[in-house]
């Protein structure tokens, strides 16, 4: 955390404020290292940052808080029909929540109330290759409580043995917890949602597109530069090479050794991982909270 100097430090930049939130296991490392290497084009002496949290962008003139959590303040703007039975739902574990502790600590610049001139940036995958996606990730996961349920009938823990097992163990519950509070309120100012899919099949234009969000305007060869660079050394094979490099995978969350953040990244892996049952037991609850399909890219 930062101390009460650095925040004042912080406000006085008058610096745009983004609070970017990616559902797991939907580009979250991908989008981390197109801002951090877009830096190095732009600012030199930049050190990339190995994770993602609070970071100030001198490039692009941004302080940008990234995590994996729901709409910032949700609870305090949204009064739908939908709220009792989303605060029943719960998050199979906590690091698919954990960027309220920015709202929390700084309210003066990432609580949407106190901060109206936010920047909410959601990055979002469809649910079917989430499941299949963040199964195969967390089934090697170095925390116990990620790559394990606690059975409803017997009360015994067991590992996830399936991305149909976890997505109804838990898996489909907190996407669902945390898509819906942008869902909802999707059309607040300052609120721009893309879908992973996008990013993966044209990263540059959809990376400009968010930056554009953001305020950033590229209007010289050296910044067009650095973004088309950033995308190429941000891609999927990068990203490989630097987890070789180091060691680890990119998170340092996975147990095998040489084990990857980067599961290949394709769209459409549901349709050989996943059956019709499971496919209409998705969509039913996505419809209980009034999601449609088609909101999502499936392929």
């Amino acid at each position: 955390m930062i101390s009460v100097e650095e925040l004042k430090i912080i406000e006085d930049l008058n610096y745009k404020t983004v609070y970017l939130a990616t559902m797991t296991r939907s580009g979250t490392w991908y989008c981390h290292y197109m801002f951090e290497i877009l830096e190095t084009g732009l600012r030199e002496g930049h050190i990339i940052n190995q994770n993602h949290n609070l970071n100030i962008l001198e490039g692009i003139k941004c302080i940008k808080a990234h995590t994996h959590s729901i709409f910032p303040d949700f609870l305090k703007l949204y009064q739908g029909p939908y709220r009792q039975k989303w605060v029943q739902l719960q998050f199979p574990n906590s690091g698919m929540n954990h960027g309220h502790v920015y709202v929390d600590y700084y309210p003066v610049l990432f609580s949407r109330i106190k901060n109206p001139n936010l920047i909410v940036i959601y990055l979002y995958r469809n649910p079917l290759d989430n499941m299949v996606s963040s199964f195969h990730h967390y089934k090697n996961h170095t925390s116990e409580t990620v790559r394990t349920y606690t059975d409803k009938i017997t009360g015994i823990k067991k590992t996830f043995e399936s991305p149909s097992e976890f997505m109804r163990e838990g898996g489909l519950e907190g996407y669902i917890k945390q898509y819906f509070t942008f869902h909802s309120l999707r059309g607040y100012e300052n609120a721009h949602h893309f879908c992973y899919e996008d990013l993966v099949r044209e990263p540059f234009k959809t990376f400009s597109q968010i930056l554009n969000n953001i305020g950033f305007y590229p209007s010289t060869i050296r910044e067009h530069e650095a973004i088309a660079r950033a995308v190429r050394l941000s891609s999927p094979e990068n990203l490989r090479q630097i987890e070789l490099a180091k060691g680890s995978s990119l998170a340092d969350d996975q147990l095998m050794p040489g084990g990857s953040t980067m599961h290949g990244g394709a769209i459409g892996k549901w349709k050989s991982e996943l059956d019709s049952d499971d496919i209409e037991y998705c969509f039913s609850k996505l419809h209980e909270f009034g999601i449609s399909n088609d909101e999502f890219i499936f392929e």
